[in-house]
C-alpha cells in the first residue's frame, strides 16, 4: 500500500497524463487558477472495483476518452496508456472493494482575452488528469438494498439536453443537490427529476427503472447513459426479459409494479415509495430481488469484469 491514509490513493498528472505522481487522496490538490475548479470545465467518471475485480473497465475508459473528446480536452496519452494507469493505480492502493473515479479538467485558463484564430488554452495546453481510489461507497445506506427507500420528485428539474448533455458526466451537480435538499426536507432518502417536458429523468448520481407487467422500462431522455444501467440490459437478456428506453411520466413511476435506481456507487436499490404512494405493495419486489443478486455475481464474472488481484 503507497501512501494511502485510508481515504485512498490519487494518481496526478498536469501534462495531460505524460507524467504523474501519488499521493494519499488526503494531499490531492488543484490549483485555484485551474478553470476545472473555477469554470467548472471538468469531466468525470466513475468505475468501481468488489473483491478484486473491476467491472466493465474498458467501458468507462471508452465513455471517459468520448466525453473527453467531444469537449476537447483530450489528453496526451492513449486510452490503453490510461487504463494501465489506473490498474496500476488501484495495485497500489491495497484496496480490493473500491470507487474509482477518473477525473479531467480543463487546465489554467487564458487570463485575458486570445486573438481570433487562437487555439483557447495556447498551442502547448495540457489537461489536467488524476485517478482517485477510494473505499467503496454505497449511495445510500446498504440495509436499504433490502429495505427499500422512499423517493420524491422535486421541484428542481433536470437540465435539458439543449444546455448540458448529461452524457457528459460532470461535477456540475448543484442543481441535484437542491433537489435532494428538498427530499431530505420532505423526510425522503431521494428523488427522481423530471425534464422541463415533465418525463422522468434520473436521481442523483443513479438511473432509474420501471417494472411493469414483468418488463422493464427507464427514461430514454435527459438521463446519463449508465453503464450500471447497462448491466440491467445485459441481465435482461439472460433472464429473457423485456428492456426498453422510452417516455416515462410520474403516473407511471406511481402506478408500476416495482421500481429502483442503478448506480455504480452501490448497485441497484430498490424504490419502495414515491411522493407518500406505496409503489407495488410497498416492500422490494421479487424482479428487483433477482436483479440484485445477479448483478453482484456480475462483478466477479470475467465475462464483464477484470481481476486485478
Amino acid at each position: 500500500m503507497e501512501q494511502n491514509k485510508g481515504q485512498g490513493l490519487c494518481w496526478q498528472s498536469n501534462d495531460g497524463g505524460i507524467s504523474g505522481t501519488y499521493c494519499a487522496m488526503e494531499d490531492a490538490n488543484i490549483s485555484v487558477l485551474d478553470a476545472g475548479f473555477y469554470q467548472g470545465i471538468n469531466l468525470y467518471d466513475y468505475a468501481t472495483m468488489w473483491k478484486g475485480w473491476i467491472r466493465k473497465l474498458d467501458a468507462h475508459v471508452n465513455r471517459f476518452y468520448r466525453n473527453m473528446h467531444a469537449c476537447k480536452m483530450d489528453p496526451k496519452n492513449s486510452k490503453e496508456k490510461f487504463t494501465e494507469q489506473v490498474l496500476e493505480t488501484v495495485r497500489r492502493s491495497g484496496l480490493k472493494d473500491a470507487g474509482i473515479t477518473f477525473v479531467v479538467t480543463w487546465g489554467p485558463y487564458p487570463t485575458s482575452y486570445i486573438e481570433r484564430g487562437e487555439k483557447l488554452g495556447g498551442p502547448d495546453h495540457k489537461v489536467g488528469l488524476q485517478i482517485w481510489v477510494r473505499p467503496y461507497r454505497w449511495i445510500f445506506p446498504q440495509k436499504y438494498i433490502e429495505e427499500g427507500i422512499k423517493v420524491i420528485i422535486p421541484s428542481i428539474r433536470a437540465y435539458p439536453n439543449q444546455c448540458l448533455n448529461p452524457r457528459l458526466k460532470n461535477f456540475d451537480r448543484l442543481h441535484f443537490f437542491l433537489a435532494q435538499l428538498e427530499a431530505v426536507n420532505a423526510g425522503a432518502d431521494g428523488f427522481i427529476a423530471l425534464t422541463i417536458d415533465g418525463h422522468l429523468a434520473e436521481g442523483f448520481n443513479a438511473n432509474v427503472w420501471l417494472i411493469k407487467q414483468g418488463k422493464l422500462f427507464t427514461p430514454s431522455e435527459n438521463t446519463l447513459a449508465g453503464i450500471t444501467s447497462d448491466c440491467i440490459y445485459d441481465l435482461a437478456r439472460e433472464m429473457n426479459v423485456e428492456a426498453a428506453a422510452t417516455f416515462l411520466t410520474a403516473w407511471d413511476l406511481y402506478t408500476a409494479d416495482e421500481a429502483f435506481f442503478c448506480t455504480s456507487a452501490g448497485g441497484i436499490t430498490p424504490i419502495i415509495e414515491v411522493d407518500s404512494r406505496a409503489v407495488g405493495d410497498g416492500k422490494p419486489g421479487s424482479m428487483t430481488k433477482h436483479l440484485i443478486d445477479a448483478y453482484w455475481k456480475m462483478h466477479v464474472n470475467p465475462e464483464y469484469a477484470v481481476r486485478v488481484y
